[in-house]
């Protein structure tokens, strides 16, 4: 008996400690500077599978020039805010930089010299990860979405050479703006970024994107159609396309069609996705485009409630006034 109690507490074999066991109440657990990592994980996971080194590296980056880069992106991704507040986030709540296990030292300054050095070579960092998404993912690339939004700074901003007053799309009409524009594959993977000032007019851009699209040879496939909403889609745009050669489908500008241009056929309804909007649409083919209609039922009755709920509203303020 003795032997057997021997063996299972772990003290048959000579110079060994033998085994302890105690009880444990396992809802007691107690965590010290506990780091979040599974986001970070993601992050960094997908920068090793793009092979982001090997790119910055052919950019001549710098081994720590690379650290830095990657703990400002992985900052950007799951943490946005300043070069000085993803030091602090990095430091002390973040296990990023463990993961990275990059050893250099952490301070704001530095990051900002990574993210002006990320800026100088985004169109050569833009053009590798696109291919680099192409050969993973067997990307298509037939369709081309192109739009812009803006954001705003809440700073002065004086000197800057960019930063305009114009409408914010954030209702922040008080502060200096800057436009940014995005160009994605019909996967929604991101192709082409640009700055383009505040108050830039949107359907002044679309130039400059569709040489930069000339330029990049094999960034899309040659069939290429592009898709924009009305705020670009103007008749210089549209004359412009067609002259590159590409396909477009546009949201129309034009505000109402004469009455004999839609043919009093019977609309074609489909079931959205969704299972339960069904949508009219009529086609009309011209000699150099072709016409889409689309209505929902769903929303016209909506429509025509708040209408109804509207002139309600007027004939009780008119009644009012008489009274």
């Amino acid at each position: 008996m003795d032997r057997a109690q021997e063996r299972i507490t772990g003290g048959g074999e000579a110079g060994e400690e033998p085994a302890q066991y105690e009880h444990v109440n396992i809802n007691s657990l107690i965590t010290n500077d506990a780091k979040t990592v599974g986001a970070e994980h993601v992050a960094i996971s997908q920068m090793n599978e793009y092979g982001f080194d090997k790119i910055l590296q052919g950019l001549d980056f710098t081994d720590d020039q690379i650290a830095y880069s990657k703990m400002l992106i992985v900052g950007r991704m799951v943490h946005p805010g300043s070069e000085r507040d993803t030091v602090r986030w990095l430091s002390e709540t973040s296990g990023a930089g463990e993961l990275l296990d990059s050893g250099v030292k952490l301070y704001d300054k530095a990051l900002h010299r990574a993210a002006v050095l990320l800026w100088e070579n985004h169109a050569a960092i833009e053009q590798e990860l696109s291919k680099r998404a192409r050969e993973i993912f067997s990307l298509k690339e037939t369709v081309i979405l192109y739009d812009l939004t803006n954001t705003y700074f809440e700073g002065s901003k004086r000197g800057s050479k960019v930063a305009r007053r114009y409408k914010s799309k954030e209702s922040r009409n008080d502060c200096p703006l800057i436009t940014l524009s995005l160009t994605v594959d019909e996967e929604g993977f991101p192709k082409q970024s640009k700055v383009f000032e505040g108050n830039v007019s949107e359907p002044g851009t679309l130039k400059d994107i569709l040489d930069g699209l000339k330029k990049e040879d094999g960034m899309f496939s040659n069939d290429r159609t592009i898709v924009m909403d009305a705020g670009i889609a103007t008749e210089e745009n549209i004359a412009l396309i067609r002259k590159n050669g590409y396909k477009y489908v546009v949201v129309s500008r034009k505000k109402s069609f004469e009455d004999t241009f839609w043919p009093e056929t019977d609309e074609e309804k489909i079931m959205l996705s969704d299972g339960k909007t069904t949508l009219g649409m009529k086609l009309v083919r011209t000699e150099e485009e072709a016409f889409l209609l689309c209505h929902s039922e769903a929303k016209e009755a909506k429509e025509a409630k708040e209408k109804s709920i509207l002139s309600l509203k007027e004939q009780r303020f008119e009644e009012a006034l008489w009274q």
